[in-house]
């Protein structure tokens, strides 16, 4: 074995850092320790051993490290002297020494510096996180007056003082205590002062609530924890948010906690802060500073940082999480005396009420055979606005502020006035492609909610863009509305923001609801929105696409939550929210467009949707739903022989030839029968078909033929022309059914001209109807039964079948009085004779044969 080892052979991985809420909570600060054997033999009984001045000493025995491999050592930590770590006041360098020992030879000694940490001094985001929660400290002394002043506060704000936490399980009353608490600390004074730089990653001196009560001045990092150990004493569940450069306080308005210590989805919080939901309340706690500054006005400062800037959000530690993880607060002391801080006003004179929707699982529906049908009519791909929506020339965006309200002044038939951009300053959307009017300010908020009040709506476009739009949209709607009879012009309310998988960057949006409206042009370039007779509509594309896709069931929208005003919008959205809470980055974004919304397939889907009534009460369509016959009829079978003989050949056109079986069909489907026409290939089914079309022609019917193959369709039109029945042909739903093709067709049905009058046509049917008479006659006689009780046609046959050669001339005596009887009984002598005669062959003439 090597006499000395070098440092390549021992491998260390630790923590940069130690402080004595690490310790306190028993985490290990070295993370992994690897002797690599690079020798040509064995290593055999080596001592790993760990000292340093403010470490104990540790030893672990390594009975082999095999020559090529690494052995990791187990039961080696760093074990500083806590009762040093406690009292320590400021950070310090120092050192570990790692030995490797076989017997009293020392192979490997190496020295590494670690800094030791003040008591009060948090490590940041990038060493253990969780450690925040030790500087929660809610068992301080400093809270006991808090604590009653907040009582106080809450008596006034709710008639009752009681610090209840969740025993009431009334949201609101959780958010009234932290307001409460939110007063009473405002009471002490306190100022604010900046704090370090990159704190949330490097750390920084934490001033705990003695010492923060004491010198009357703290960093948003110290207030945020103070206030979050006033939540945790009065048994609230509070959470540390934080963001690029700053920390905020979130409470749990039900009794509940993230199920991970650290959330980083951003999202979470806004839909747990949404209205509707109100599962959580946030609070800059910086404002418990400023003059004059309102509980609510806390929690809407706060609500801003979260929904304007989501990028800067960086994680949120769960206190109540941590401390189920075993995170203890940190020991404290009695602190000095202390000063008099600033004289701040009492600010929150009441707390604003929130709605809380229960939302309740329901089962899943089983879907209508007509709700299958429409669904499969949906497009699922990007390509689709109504899944993946996109601004544009045919989306004009809204600044959004109280949509439900726009909502319902919609519903009341209120005329809604489109105008402009209300600033100078040109506003661009964000890196996704999409607005967002949480960012604009309390100015623009302002505004807009007024503007909402006497039914105007802001758009972000200026004048002249907008106007161009409007314009685009008005003449794309109306053609779509006099071309389909389908309206596709929509107000979305609200969006929701998805991702294609859980590591895709760029986040789609599609539209929630679907509010049909039509544009309607005023004097000048004034346009106003008016809802259509109509009704509101949630994204049956989108339902279907996460049912299918991500197998996320959205229910409870089918039919829409309603309220006094129609749709109630704020209900749907926690609804989405409550459904997709689970979901990372996921969540609704209250935005407000208008837009043309369709897919290629959307007339169809419209007419199935929208006529469901009408449809049903055909009996081919209603028996198709059902899975049995209904209404069909039990009429009797066409009998080809009637037709022949009792109707005109101008009742029907058949202009190519067919069989009995195929004048039935024809006949049939002319007089509405339902029926199946089946046949291998060749057997004249496509020619049927075209009789059919014919006579439905000549009957002033219209046909829609529709085939799973383009080539089905082909073959008939191509009979169709053959027969003259071309220009009547309008060929729909192909890749040339475009706008010039269509007039083409309809000007080529308009160029035929007529080469006999309907006079001379029926003078011709009359004509083949006595002919035909004449020779059913002709027929009928034929067959018509003689006194023996058969027809000269079954004679004929009979007749035919002899063979000549074996013939005999039959005698009068024979044919006399002939009946059915007799030639019955000749036949049976006549079998009877056979056998003898094939054996003694035919007799020779006799004098009496045949007598």
């Amino acid at each position: 074995m090597k006499e000395h080892l070098s440092e390549n052979n021992l491998t260390i991985d630790f923590l940069p850092c130690i402080n004595y809420a690490m310790s306190l909570n028993g985490k290990t600060y070295l993370n992994r320790l690897e002797l690599t054997n690079d020798d040509d033999c064995d290593w055999r009984d080596l001592v790993v051993g760990i000292s340093g001045d403010l470490f104990e000493s540790v030893e672990r025995h390594v009975d082999i490290v095999p020559q090529g491999q690494s052995v990791i050592i187990n039961g080696l930590d760093l074990k500083p002297d806590t009762d040093k770590l406690r009292v320590l006041t400021e950070s310090t360098e120092t050192r570990f020494t790692v030995t490797v020992k076989q017997g009293n030879t020392e192979l490997l000694n190496l020295s590494q510096s670690v800094r030791l940490m003040a008591f009060d001094q948090w490590p940041g985001i990038n060493v253990m996180p969780e450690l925040a929660a030790a500087f929660v400290t809610p068992n301080a002394s400093e809270l006991s007056q808090i604590r009653i002043d907040a009582a106080k506060h809450l008596e006034r704000l709710t008639g009752s003082s009681a610090l209840d936490a969740y025993q009431t399980q009334d949201p609101n009353r959780v958010r009234a205590q932290v307001a409460a608490v939110y007063e009473a600390f405002r009471e002490q004074g306190i100022a604010y002062c900046s704090p370090p730089a990159s704190f949330e990653s490097a750390g920084q001196r934490i001033r705990l609530i003695g010492k923060l009560v004491q010198q009357k001045v703290g960093t948003c990092a110290d207030l945020a924890l103070a206030f979050a150990a006033c939540l945790e004493s009065i048994g609230l569940n509070p959470l540390l948010c934080v963001s690029d450069g700053h920390m905020f306080v979130a409470c749990w308005l039900v009794d509940s906690h993230y199920p991970q210590i650290i959330c980083d989805d951003v999202s979470f919080l806004s839909k747990s802060i949404a209205d509707g939901i109100n599962e959580m309340v946030v609070v800059e706690t910086t404002l418990l500073t400023e003059k004059g500054a309102s509980f609510e006005q806390a929690v809407s400062a706060a609500e801003r940082h979260i929904l304007s800037t989501p990028d800067e959000f960086i994680m949120a530690i769960d206190v109540y999480r941590c401390r189920m993880d075993g995170v203890r607060p940190l020991p404290l002391t009695n602190t000095d005396a202390q000063v008099n801080g600033l004289d701040l006003d009492q600010a929150t004179d009441s707390v604003k009420e929130q709605q809380s929707y229960q939302i309740a699982e329901e089962e899943t529906r089983q879907l209508s055979r007509q709700q299958i049908w429409e669904r499969k009519l949906l497009d699922f791909s990007l390509r689709n606005n109504l899944i993946n929506l996109r601004l544009g020339k045919k989306v004009i965006p809204f600044i959004s502020f109280n949509i439900d309200q726009l909502e319902d002044k919609l519903q009341a038939k209120t005329d809604i006035q489109i105008l402009p951009l209300p600033t100078d300053k040109r506003i661009a959307p964000d890196d996704s492609g999409m607005y967002n009017s949480r960012v604009q300010g309390e100015a623009l908020e302002n505004i807009v909610i007024d503007g909402v009040d006497h039914n105007q709506l802001y758009s972000y476009w200026t004048q002249e863009e907008l106007t161009t739009a409007l314009k685009g949209l008005f003449r794309i709607s109306r053609t779509a509305l006099e071309e389909n009879g389908a309206n596709t012009l929509f107000l979305s309310l609200g969006l929701l923001k998805w991702y294609e998988t859980d590591k895709s960057i760029k986040p789609r949006y599609a539209p929630l609801l679907l509010e049909p409206v039509d544009i309607i042009k005023k004097s000048g370039n004034n346009y106003v929105l008016r809802m259509r007779e109509e009704d509101l509509t949630f994204n049956t594309t989108l339902v279907e696409m996460l049912r299918q896709q991500y197998d996320i069931n959205i229910t409870g929208v089918n039919p829409l939550p309603t309220d006094d005003n129609g749709a109630d919008v704020r209900k749907v959205f926690s609804i989405v929210r409550s459904t997709l809470k689970d979901h990372a980055r996921w969540d609704v974004i209250e935005e407000c467009l208008l837009g043309i919304f369709s897919f290629s397939k959307f007339v169809m889907w419209n007419d199935i949707h929208n006529n469901a009534d009408k449809m049903r009460k055909n009996p081919v369509i209603e028996s198709l739903i059902q899975k049995r016959l209904v209404n069909l009829g039990t009429d009797k079978a066409t009998d080809t022989r009637a037709i022949d003989s009792q109707i005109e050949p101008g009742s029907y056109a058949i202009p190519v030839d067919v069989d009995s079986s195929q004048m039935e069909a024809v006949i049939e489907s002319g007089e509405g029968r339902s029926f199946i026409l089946f046949g291998p290939p060749g057997t004249g089914k496509s020619q049927t078909i075209t009789n059919m079309i014919a006579n439905a022609l000549y009957h002033n019917r219209r046909v829609l033929f529709v085939a799973e193959k383009m080539a089905a369709l082909e073959v008939v039109q191509k009979r169709l022309a053959k027969v003259g029945l071309d220009p009547f042909c309008l060929e729909m739903h192909s890749n040339k059914a475009n706008k010039s093709h269509l007039l083409h067709q309809l000007q080529t049905a308009l160029d035929i001209t007529r080469i006999k009058t309907p006079e001379e046509y029926a003078d011709e049917s009359r004509r083949l109807f006595e002919q035909r008479n004449a020779l059913n006659t002709q027929i009928n006689l034929l067959h018509q039964p003689q006194s023996t009780g058969m027809s000269l046609y079954d004679y004929i046959t009979r007749y035919l079948a002899i063979n000549s050669a074996d013939s005999l001339e039959p005698t009068p005596q024979m044919t006399d009085g002939i009946t059915q009887e007799r030639i019955t009984e000749y036949e049976t002598l006549v079998e009877q004779l056979s056998p003898v005669l094939d054996l003694i062959g035919t007799p020779p003439p006799h004098p009496r044969f045949g007598v």
